[in-house]
Formats: structure tokens, sequence, C-alpha cells
């Protein structure tokens, strides 16, 4: 084969890989590596005549590692799957290309104890590491490279993830070195600012726990786009039946999980699958999901969130040295208080029949891994402003006119949900629905 041949076999691969990518990359819900939408743009401002005070974040713990189900699945199931495709193939069935299936041949599963199930990844330790980083160019002033525990706050869940996530985020901010210094605050499993909704009865069973909740994520996995999605991916997979939507969730995890574990080149094959029309389907069918149970569903799953918002009021209003304050939960988390302060909320009600693929509430670019929401004060003149950030970058919200918007502002938004924030009357099962 001459060399312009060979050059251009290769850019066809690339093209391959490239349409592969731009197939599934941007619809990963809340299993997508936090490198797809992270913000290199470092410029913040400026703010003439405003002054940088303070900063408080709560930061999603970064990429992991698979569950003890997913863990299952890929390690005992996929193997065979595997060589059901590659024996399809040889019957001509299926639609995998040579170029994929040489990737299927050489594919193994990951090699993770079920010991280590829900472990911060290697891609999760450096996506705080980096986000750290930029966070520091943005703000040097309040997040300095000298480490003092008069200075910085760091809180975690008591999970390895959120405690790795920390230590990493740690060592961008300090280095190695320094960063091993560092004083970490373990939370309760129900801390009322990192995890407001947990041991939450009232909660628990009127929404986590109610049949409702999952109505609209139920019908839209039994209606003719799922149907459709199903039969797409069992027609390239070489199946002669409809895949179980069970079995096509499970892939579709593997797809994230093994794209994050193997680093920025890797094609997971098991990706191959996910066209346009079946992704998007299954997208919207977490999405769905989350809305209901972690987003606008119910008037309580946000309202339990005024928690957070008190402790950034109470850090803002302080007279003490602390600058920065860092907090590292889950997904839950972030998704509440997304919702509490009325972000991504123009869709309308998410229902099974009106999926909008340009809609906002979209849990592959709101909540990744390693999602983050920053609120950065400032004074400026004689009032306090604040700059709100998500996935680092600047947000405004509804009450705001801009996006440096008064302290003031945002409190008197929310006036009545924080005199009503008591966590333990609101998650009594006697009280009305607030």
């Amino acid at each position: 084969m001459r060399v312009s041949h060979w050059y251009l076999f290769l850019l066809i691969l690339f093209y391959i890989q490239v349409r592969c990518i731009a197939n599934f990359r941007d619809h990963l819900v809340t299993k997508t590596p936090y490198r797809f939408i992270e913000n290199d743009n470092v410029d913040v401002g400026p703010y003439p005549g405003c002054e940088i005070q303070k900063s408080w974040m709560m930061i999603r713990h970064g990429s992991r590692y698979p569950n003890e189900e997913v863990l299952d699945f890929m390690q005992n199931t996929l193997p065979d799957l595997r060589d059901d495709i590659l024996k399809f193939h040889n019957e001509s069935k299926g639609h995998f290309n040579e170029y994929q299936l040489s990737i299927f041949k050489k594919w193994s599963p990951l090699n993770i104890s079920m010991s280590e199930e829900k472990y911060l990844s290697n891609e999760g330790r450096i996506e705080m590491e980096r986000l750290a980083s930029r966070m520091q160019l943005r703000f040097g002033k309040i997040m300095p490279k000298h480490y003092s525990n008069r200075t910085y706050i760091f809180k975690h869940t008591p999970t390895e993830r959120a405690l790795e996530s920390a230590k990493h985020f740690a060592i961008g901010l300090f280095g190695e070195s320094v960063a091993k210094n560092v004083t970490f605050i373990k939370t309760a499993k129900n801390d009322p600012v990192l995890r407001f909704y947990k041991g939450c009865k009232y909660w628990e069973k009127f929404v986590k726990k109610n049949y409702k909740t999952y109505e609209q994520f139920q019908l839209y996995n039994g209606g003719d786009e799922m149907a459709n999605a199903l039969k797409n991916i069992s027609e390239i997979l070489g199946f002669n039946e409809p895949l179980l939507y069970g079995i096509a969730k499970l892939l579709y995890k593997t797809c994230a999980f093994e794209q994050s574990f193997w680093g920025e080149d890797y094609v997971s094959p098991w990706c191959f699958f996910l066209t346009d029309e079946s992704i998007q389907a299954l997208e919207y069918s977490e999405d769905l999901k989350y809305y209901w149970v972690d987003g606008y569903g119910f008037p309580i799953t946000q309202k339990l969130a005024c928690t957070v918002l008190k402790d950034i009021a109470q850090f803002f209003l302080s007279k003490n040295s602390y600058s920065s304050t860092f907090q590292y939960s889950h997904s839950g988390t972030i998704l509440k208080i997304l919702s509490y302060f009325g972000l991504y909320n123009t869709d309308g009600v998410l229902k099974s029949n009106n999926r909008d693929p340009n809609r906002s509430w979209r849990t592959s670019y709101i909540d990744s891994f390693a999602s983050n929401i920053g609120f950065i004060l400032y004074r400026c003149g004689d009032v306090d402003k604040v700059l709100v950030l998500h996935q680092e970058r600047p947000v405004r919200l509804p009450e705001c006119e801009e996006e440096l918007c008064p302290l003031v502002t945002i409190l008197k938004a929310r006036k009545e949900s924080l005199i009503k924030c008591d966590i333990k009357k609101m998650c009594s099962l006697l009280h009305e629905e607030l």
C-alpha cells in the first residue's frame, strides 16, 4: 500500500473514532467524565470597584469506579456478550465495522476488585487536581498556594471517594508534600449541609420511595421512543430480539465508566452501539428520573437545600479569618442545590411525552462527575455582591439582573425558605407539604 493510501486509511480510522466520540460524549448523564465539560478559560471579570473576599464551593466527587452491580456485569457478562458479537459478525449479523470489531477483540474487562466499588478512579484524581489549579488561577488572592488551617476549610462526606477528592483537590492547590498537612473534616452521613436529604423521613417516603416519582420515567421506558432505541441497539449488536432496557442501561454505564477509567484517548467498544437516536433516549430516561427524584418534581426536594444558603450566608457574614471553604459531596446534593437556586428550570415539567433535545435540564452537563457550584463574595464599595459559578462558568440566578449580584438580593428572594429552614420540622412525617 502506498504512503498516501496509508495516510487515507489512518484518517478514516480517526474519523470513525471522532464520530464515535461525538455520538456519546455529550450524553453520558451523571457518569460523564468532567474533562468533557471543564472550563479551561480562567479569566473572570474584571469587576471594577470590587475586591474579592471569600469563596464557598460544593463539589461532587470525581470520576469513580462502578458499583457492585455494574462491576459484576462488566466482568462476568460482557466477555460472553463480546464473544457473541464476534460470532454474530461471522454469521453476517450486526452492524460493526472491521475497526470496531478489532477493538472488541482486544477488549478485556476492568480489573477492579469488588471491595473497590465506588472508589475514586485515577481520572477522578486528575479531575480534582486540574479543577483546583484552575480555581487558584482565577482566585489566587483567596486561594493562596500557602496552606493554613485558619484560611481554608475542607469538609467531606464519610465516603472514600469524597475524602480522596478533597485530598487531590488540595494537591492541586498546594502540591503533594504540603497537601499531607491539610486538615480534612469528616462530616456525619446526614450532615445538614453536605447531605441534607439523608435520613429525611418525609422526603424518603413521599419522594424517594413514592411510585409517582418514577411514573414518567417508567412511562418513557415503556414508550415508542425507548422501544425503537432498544430495537436499534439490538440490530447493531446482532441480536434477533429487542434488548431489555436493564441490559441496555448497563451497557450504557459501561461505556461511560470505561471512558473515565482509560482516559482521554480511549474509545470503549461498548460505546459503538450508541447511535444518536438510542443514546438520546437513554439519556432522557435518566434525566427524567433525576428531575423527579432530585430536581423540580416535588417542592420539598429543593426546599431542603435551604441549609446550604444558610451556611453560605453565615460564612460570608462572619468576621473570621477563613477565605475559602470546600465541601465534597454527591450527585443528589448538587442537583438539589441547583433546583433550590432556580437554575436549569426553563423547560416546563419534564414528562414522558415532551422530550426536548435542547432542554436545559441535562445531567450530562449539569451533574457530571466533579460537578461544582461556587459562590464568590466581592465587596463593591459598601455592598456585598456574589458571583455564582456552576461548572466553573458564571451563571445568573433568576432574581439577579447581572452575574455579580448583591448578596441581599439573593437572601431576600429566599427569605421565606430561610425563615422556615428547619430540617427537623420539614422532615417530620406529620408536617404538611411546604
